[in-house]
């Protein structure tokens, strides 16, 4: 129900979209991305809801800049110095920030 769009670097015969699970199954590395989100209002810490800078990506055996590293990442996209949404967002899901900030997008 997302618009998504995906790509390959092996060629793919079909409709790359149907396929995104036999795909996903053979990457060695990889990023999932999800934009033009909208986070709600947190009155609590003061912020309004957020349509600009809004995003999650999850990359997997690589970082952000598409380095090879061992583990998987999730980057949640706020506008800068929202760092108190990000952690808001991560503790949704019952984690935390890990690392400093970057700047991203």
């Amino acid at each position: 129900m997302l618009p998504v769009t995906v790509s390959a670097v092996e060629p793919v015969t079909g409709d790359l979209l149907d396929r995104v699970p036999e795909v996903l199954s053979r990457a060695v590395w990889g990023q999932l991305t999800w934009m033009a989100l909208s986070w709600p209002a947190v009155p609590e810490l003061g912020l309004g809801p957020e349509r600009k800078y809004t995003g999650v990506q999850a990359s997997f055996s690589i970082d952000a800049n598409h380095v090879p590293v061992v583990g998987n990442t999730v980057y949640v996209h706020v506008c800068p110095g929202e760092r108190a949404r990000a952690r808001h967002l991560a503790r949704q899901v019952g984690h935390d920030i890990v690392g400093p900030s970057e700047h991203g997008w």
